[in-house]
C-alpha cells in the first residue's frame, strides 16, 4: 500500500490548492482525467477538506464530483488491482486455480473495455485520447517509459532485503552501499542538452545498453558480501547512469512528439507509464522470485534474485530492439506538430470545428446587424 502526493491543477477549480493527496492507493497510476486533474486512473480517490478551500461553494464542484465517481476510467484502477492480485497469488495458489484465473481474465477484459470506451466518447472527455497513440514515436516512447521506475524499484527491493535479512547489514550500511546509484544518476541528469546535438534514439539506446550490462552483472554476482565491489558497485554506477539517460531523454522526446497544447495529457501519460511499469513489474518479479526460491533453497539463496535480473535483462533487450526498429528519426529536431493540422493526428474533431465555425458566423452576423443604418 502506498501513500503519495499528486500535483493538481485545473483552471476550472481555482480555489483548489496545488496538491491533491490521494490517500492510500494500492497502485500508483497517473493518467489525465477530466478538465486537467492528474489522478489515480482518472479518479480523485481522496479529496480532503483542508486541501480545497471552499470547494463545495464552487459552481463546478458537484459536476466534478459526479464525474469522478462515475467515469469509466475507474475500471483501469480496478483492473490493475485485480491483475496484481492474480500475478502475486499465482505462485502460492497455483496458476490454474480460480482465485488466479478469474481476476486475471476480468482485469484483461476491463482494460480492453476501458480503451474501447475511450474511442466512443468525445476526445475532450477521454482520459487518454486515442489519437495520442498515433503521434510519431509516442507508442515506443511510452513503452520505454515503463522501464525506469521498474528497474530502480527492482534493484532497491532485491538488495535492501538481501543485505538486511540475509547479510544482516544495518539500515545505514545498506543505504551507504546504495549511494553510487544516486551519484551516477545525478550526474546524468544534466545531459538534457545532448538531445539538441544527437538524436534521442541514440541516447536512449546508449542508456539501455548501460542497463543491460549492469543487469547482467547483478545476475551473475551479488549473493555474497564480497561480491559488492566486483559486481554490484559497477552495476549500480553503470545501471543508474543508463536508466537516468533513458528517463531524461524519453521525457524530452515524448513531449517533442506531441503538440504543446497536449503537454498536460502527455505529461500525465508519461508519469502514468513510469508508475504502471513499476506496479506491474514488481508484481511480476515477486512472483518469479517466489517461484524460483520455492525449489532452489529459499530466500537465503541468490538464485531467485538472479532469475529476476535475467527476466529484467529480457525486458530491456526487447525495448532495445524495439527502439532500434520502430523509432523514427525523421521527426528529430523539428518543430512540434500543430494542434489542428489536417495532416496530423492532433487534428480537432469534426464536431469541434463545426461548432467553432458556427460561432464565428454568428458573431459576424451580429456585427453586421450593429452596423446597419437605422
Amino acid at each position: 500500500m502506498t501513500t503519495f502526493m499528486v500535483p493538481f491543477h485545473s483552471s476550472r477549480f481555482p480555489d483548489c490548492c496545488n496538491v491533491c493527496p490521494m490517500g492510500i492507493l494500492p497502485l500508483g497510476v497517473l493518467v489525465r482525467s477530466h478538465r486537467g486533474c492528474a489522478s489515480g486512473s482518472g479518479v480523485c480517490l481522496h479529496y480532503t477538506a483542508r486541501n480545497c478551500k471552499h470547494r463545495r461553494d464552487h459552481p463546478d464542484w458537484y459536476e466534478f464530483s459526479a464525474y469522478s465517481s462515475s467515469h469509466p476510467s475507474r475500471a483501469s484502477t480496478v483492473a490493475l488491482i485485480l491483475f496484481n492480485f492474480a500475478v502475486t497469488s499465482g505462485p502460492t495458489d497455483g496458476w490454474a486455480s480460480a482465485a488466479v484465473l478469474v481476476p486475471l481474465i476480468i482485469s484483461i477484459m476491463m482494460v480492453i473495455g476501458f480503451f474501447y470506451w475511450e474511442t466512443r466518447i468525445h476526445v475532450d472527455k477521454a482520459a487518454i485520447p486515442p489519437r495520442t497513440w498515433f503521434y510519431p514515436n509516442f507508442s515506443i516512447l511510452f513503452a520505454v517509459a515503463l522501464l525506469p521506475f521498474f528497474w530502480l524499484f527492482t534493484v532497491f527491493l532485491i538488495f535492501t532485503t538481501l543485505w538486511q535479512n540475509v547479510f544482516e547489514w544495518s539500515a545505514i550500511s545498506s543505504a551507504v552501499h546504495m549511494l553510487s546509484i544516486g551519484v551516477a544518476a545525478f550526474i546524468m541528469s544534466f545531459t538534457g542538452s545532448l538531445s539538441r546535438i544527437f538524436s534521442p534514439k541514440w541516447i536512449i539506446l546508449t542508456g539501455l545498453s548501460f542497463c543491460m550490462v549492469a543487469t547482467v552483472l547483478m545476475a551473475l554476482g551479488g549473493g555474497k558480501p564480497e561480491d559488492y565491489w566486483p559486481y554490484i558497485f559497477p552495476a549500480f554506477s553503470l545501471g543508474s547512469a543508463g536508466i537516468m539517460l533513458t528517463y531524461t531523454h524519453t521525457n524530452i522526446a515524448i513531449f517533442q512528439a506531441a503538440p504543446s497544447s497536449m503537454a498536460g495529457t502527455v505529461g500525465a501519460i508519461f508519469n502514468g507509464a513510469l508508475l504502471f511499469g513499476s506496479a506491474i513489474g514488481l508484481a511480476v518479479i515477486s512472483s518469479i522470485e517466489t517461484s524460483v526460491e520455492a525449489n532452489h533453497g529459499g530466500s537465503h539463496e541468490y538464485k531467485g534474485r538472479a532469475a529476476v535480473f535475467w527476466f529484467l535483462l529480457a525486458v530491456i533487450s526487447i525495448l532495445f530492439i524495439s527502439v532500434s526498429i520502430f523509432y523514427d528519426r525523421s521527426t528529430d529536431h523539428t518543430p512540434q506538430p500543430e494542434h489542428g493540422d489536417p495532416g496530423h493526428p492532433a487534428r480537432r474533431s469534426m464536431d469541434s470545428d463545426t461548432k467553432l465555425d458556427d460561432a464565428n458566423v454568428t458573431m459576424i452576423k451580429k456585427a453586421d446587424l450593429v452596423n446597419l443604418p437605422a
